[in-house]
């Protein structure tokens, strides 16, 4: 009788061990305890106080330099120039090239260049190339000596043209009534200037001994006439 007993036990016992372990398969994992959470006395968002972070400081631009990139132009300081490893390009009206340059680097004591000057003067249209002083009329045009003119000579030469009677005249459409094309002989123009000085000297001359007070007007007046056109 015990050993019927003993043998009903045993598989019994091993039916409750494997419904144990089956059982722990089964159960789900513990989970973390958050103590942030206002279960566990933690404050709720509405009761935080949310301070402002202080905005940063502009930065202090040292030897500014505009920076443009995709249409959009800004200032700068020279070292971060250096540090992104950008290209410098110097168009200040005081630019001179490295040639003519006084110092090698900003802690080296200047040593003056005897032409330096005279390069910057000449690309600023103040002198020319024996030193002189021009007057409004006179201008440098030496690009092929390797001096251009600065971006300030270059405006003001921009703006003057724009602003001549002759410029804000609608010339276009008379040229364009051309039948033929215009070429500029440039071999020697001091010649053609000089006919055309005289011919203008007649002209007034001419408009004087009549009275014409306004040749402008008076030309303007003048029934057009029919130009001959070559065969």
């Amino acid at each position: 009788m015990k050993r019927i007993v003993f043998s009903l036990l045993l598989p019994l016992s091993f039916f409750a061990l494997s419904c144990q372990k089956e059982g722990k398969k089964n159960a789900e994992p513990p989970q973390a305890v958050d103590p942030m959470s206002p279960e566990n006395g933690a404050p709720t968002p509405a009761l935080l106080k949310t301070t402002p972070l202080p905005k940063p400081a502009p930065e202090k631009i040292i030897d500014p330099v505009l920076y443009c990139s995709s249409g959009i132009c800004k200032t700068i300081s020279l070292a971060t120039v250096e540090k992104r490893g950008l290209s410098l390009i110097d168009l200040s009206d005081n630019y001179a090239p490295y040639i003519f340059s006084e110092r090698s680097s900003p802690d080296e004591p200047a040593k003056k260049n005897k032409y330096r000057q005279t390069y910057v003067n000449l690309g600023n249209d103040r002198t020319d190339e024996e030193g002189k002083k021009l007057t409004k009329e006179e201008h440098n045009y030496l690009e092929l000596f390797g001096i251009p003119p600065t971006l300030s000579v270059i405006q003001k030469r921009f703006l003057n043209s724009a602003s001549e009677p002759c410029a804000r005249e609608s010339l276009g459409e008379i040229f364009s009534k051309l039948k033929y094309s215009l070429v500029y002989d440039g071999s020697r123009p001091k010649k053609y200037f000089n006919r055309f000085r005289a011919a203008r000297r007649e002209l007034q001359r001419w408009a004087k001994r009549k009275r014409i007070k306004d040749l402008k007007t008076y030309l303007a007046s003048l029934p057009p006439k029919k130009a001959a056109r070559p065969v």
